[in-house]
C-alpha cells in the first residue's frame, strides 16, 4: 500500500496558528499549547495511510467534492483525498464549538491551493 502525502492548505496552516495563538491569550500555558498543536499535527500526519476512513461531510456539496471530516479531540479537520497523486489536502481545521453547518454552505471552507 502506498502512502500519502498530507498537504495544508494555507487556511488550514492559519487555523492552526489561530488555535495555538487562542490557547496562550487564554492562559494554558506554552508547554500545553504546543502540546495541543502537536496532537492535531501528529493526529493529521495518521491520513498518510488509508485516508479515507474519517466519515464524508454529510451536505450533498460537500460529499460529492470528497470532503472528509476528522475529529481531533476538541477540533474537527476538513480534507480531501487525491487518489491519483496519493495526496491529502487539509483544507480547514476548526474548534468544535464553531458552526461548522453554516461555514459548510457558506462557502467559508472552500479555499485555494495547498501548500
Amino acid at each position: 500500500m502506498e502512502e500519502y502525502t498530507v498537504n495544508y492548505y494555507p487556511v488550514a496552516a492559519d487555523d492552526i496558528k489561530d488555535i495555538y495563538s487562542y490557547l496562550l491569550e487564554n492562559d494554558v500555558g506554552e508547554d500545553i499549547a504546543k502540546k495541543q498543536i502537536n496532537i492535531i499535527l501528529d493526529t493529521l500526519e495518521t491520513l498518510t495511510i488509508f485516508p479515507e476512513r474519517y466519515a464524508r461531510v454529510d451536505t450533498a456539496k460537500w460529499k460529492n467534492a470528497g470532503m472528509h471530516k476528522m475529529p481531533i479531540r476538541s477540533y474537527i479537520a476538513f480534507y480531501t483525498v487525491d487518489k491519483l497523486n496519493h495526496i491529502v489536502n487539509v483544507v480547514r481545521v476548526f474548534v468544535h464549538g464553531r458552526n461548522i453547518d453554516y461555514l459548510l454552505e457558506s462557502n467559508q471552507i472552500l479555499v485555494s491551493e495547498a501548500i
